[in-house]
């Protein structure tokens, strides 16, 4: 039985002086000044602030909500890998607190190995720091893509989508989901894409979807080698060239909170793609703004 529930995002920067920091944070030692003015530029382009970190607060508020009815009610602790409140601040306040076995829930649906291991490591490294014999134990919980909450969140996603598009009087609708992009060489040893795959499939089957087009987003700024394609606006441009009548619904799947990410890659030049070909373009929220979303979690804790 666990005892608390830590809500571990990434994070990111709130103000314009935070910018430049967390990225050199984000690329440790893969950073380059090219890389990192790149980056910098993005966030400045869109008012230095992520979406993220309030996403996550309205989604810890409503966990500690249910978690009033619930049958097995624990504390819930929010941290970020990369911003505040880190990692390290949020473990001691839970060994202060006297937490013995605590669930980690990250908020996304196709986990990486080398993110998975970006998380325990902070886990890992705040957990020695903590030189007391108060000294929370952590496990992360199950990955969700395949449960059926999350496959009825995101089908309600895309059909609130879908409905916002007909009201405006379309009939040539091009559902897009997207997930983070991977490189090639990574994505061919991981069943990564096979899995985005059978999430689409399984949300396509529930609201009988034929036609859906998998798209990758959130290539790093100056990353080498061959990712993972077609990119959002690449699919946007060929559907342009062949289907001139068409609306587009992109989804971001593969996230269950905003980030930058997604108000670069989607919200700014997807929108403006669309914008710049004559194509209606509505980007559909993250799951996790689905009330189902939260009952998912109170039950992969409680082992459900």
């Amino acid at each position: 039985m666990y005892d608390s529930l830590l809500l571990l995002t990434y994070g990111g920067p709130e103000t314009v002086e935070q910018i430049r920091p967390f990225i050199e944070k984000v690329l440790g030692e893969h950073a380059t000044p090219s890389r990192i003015e790149a980056s910098v530029a993005r966030y400045e382009q869109l008012g230095g602030v992520s979406p993220i970190n309030e996403q996550s607060r309205a989604l810890l508020v409503r966990l500690v909500n249910k978690m009033m009815t619930a049958e097995n009610p624990v504390p819930v602790y929010w941290a970020t890998l990369y911003s505040n409140p880190s990692v390290e601040e949020i473990v001691a306040q839970m060994a202060f607190d006297d937490r013995k076995n605590a669930a980690v829930f990250i908020p996304t649906p196709l986990e990486s190995e080398y993110m998975n291991g970006k998380f325990q490591k902070a886990i890992d490294a705040a957990v020695a720091a903590l030189g007391t014999e108060r000294k929370p134990a952590f496990t992360f919980l199950p990955s969700y893509a395949s449960r059926e909450e999350f496959i009825r969140c995101g089908a309600s996603t895309v059909l609130k989508g879908l409905k916002f598009l007909e009201n405006q009087g379309e009939k040539n609708i091009k559902v897009m989901l997207s997930a983070h992009s991977l490189p090639v060489t990574w994505a061919e040893t991981s069943s990564y894409d096979a899995r985005f795959g059978e999430l689409i499939e399984r949300i396509s089957k529930q609201i009988g979807l034929t036609d859906v087009i998998k798209v990758w987003q959130s290539k790093p700024t100056g990353a080498p080698g061959e990712w993972l394609g077609p990119d959002p606006v690449e699919a946007i441009e060929s559907l342009a060239k062949n289907s001139p009548d068409c609306a587009v619904l992109l989804v971001p799947l593969g996230f269950s909170l905003d980030n930058m990410e997604i108000a670069y890659d989607l919200d700014f030049l997807a929108a403006q793609t669309c914008e710049k070909l004559d194509v209606n373009f509505f980007r559909a929220p993250t799951a996790s703004a689905e009330p189902e979303f939260v009952e998912m979690i109170i039950n992969l804790l409680s082992g459900e």
